[in-house]
């Protein structure tokens, strides 16, 4: 766990790093915070606290790391970090909503790319959520719903199977 937590606190030095400026008046290329070296730590720092069950702070270092991606403008990057996020607060106790929040930002840059299957696949993965941690089953039944016509749309006839 130190090991993790020193990720988080050189991640976050890495963001709060000043612009060097010439003359106080122009700031120097490669100066300032560092998105792309302080996701990779986040994204170290969820790996070592998912490995030890501490899901809620996985999750929270996962989407930390989506942001810096964000700022780099990689948004498919931080698209799949919001996913693993989503992951993470599943199996968090009480997080399964904000779990549903990050899997509809993923799929709204995955929608953008045309990836529908993916898209599919995250709605499928919202309908369980659905169905069997908060047991709304009109939500369910909606997700699992657009989930078959992503992966109709996709020319994939045998995975609307799977949401019936």
């Amino acid at each position: 766990m130190d090991e993790a937590e020193k990720a988080l606190k050189e991640a976050e030095r890495l963001l709060n790093t000043r612009p060097s400026s010439f003359l106080g008046f122009f700031s120097m290329p490669g100066s300032g915070p560092d998105y792309h070296e302080a996701a990779e730590k986040y994204t170290i720092a969820g790996n070592l606290f998912k490995s030890v069950g501490e899901w809620q702070r996985a999750g929270s270092a996962y989407l930390r790391a989506s942001e810096c991606c964000e700022r780099e403008e990689l948004p498919e990057e931080a698209a799949r970090k919001k996913m693993t996020a989503a992951g993470c607060f599943r199996k968090a106790p009480g997080l399964a909503e904000e779990a549903i929040n990050l899997f509809t930002d993923a799929n709204s840059v995955y929608i953008r790319s045309g990836r529908f299957a993916m898209v599919g696949a995250n709605e499928k993965e919202m309908a369980d959520i659905c169905e069997r941690d908060l047991h709304d089953l009109e939500r369910a039944a909606d997700y699992y719903g657009k989930a078959a016509e992503r992966y109709l749309a996709e020319n994939s006839p045998a995975y609307p199977f799977y949401c019936n």
